[in-house]
C-alpha cells in the first residue's frame, strides 16, 4: 500500500540528516576543544549543545516516522477489517 504521507517522509529524512550532521559537528568540535589543550568551559558547552541537539533532532525525526507508520499499519488493518 502506498503511504499517503510522502512529503512528511521528505521531511523526515531531512531532519534526519541536518540531526545527523550536527551530532558529528558537535562531537568533532568537542573533540578539538577538549584534546587541542584549549579546554574553555563555554566552548566545551557548546559543541555539547549541538551534539545534543542534533540528537534530539533525529529523535524528533524518528518520533514522527514511528506516528507515520502507525498511522499506515492502522489504515491497512481498518481496509483488512472492513473486507471481512
Amino acid at each position: 500500500m502506498k503511504s499517503q504521507y510522502g512529503t512528511t517522509k521528505v521531511y523526515i529524512g531531512i531532519m534526519n540528516l541536518i540531526g545527523g550532521l550536527l551530532f558529528i559537528f558537535g562531537t568533532i568540535a568537542f573533540i578539538f576543544i577538549f584534546f587541542g589543550g584549549d579546554r574553555d568551559t563555554i566552548d566545551i558547552i557548546k559543541s555539547l549543545s549541538v551534539a545534543i541537539f542534533g540528537l534530539m533532532t533525529i529523535v524528533g525525526a524518528e518520533l514522527t516516522k514511528a506516528v507515520i507508520d502507525t498511522a499506515d499499519n492502522t489504515h491497512e488493518i481498518l481496509l483488512h477489517l472492513k473486507s471481512s
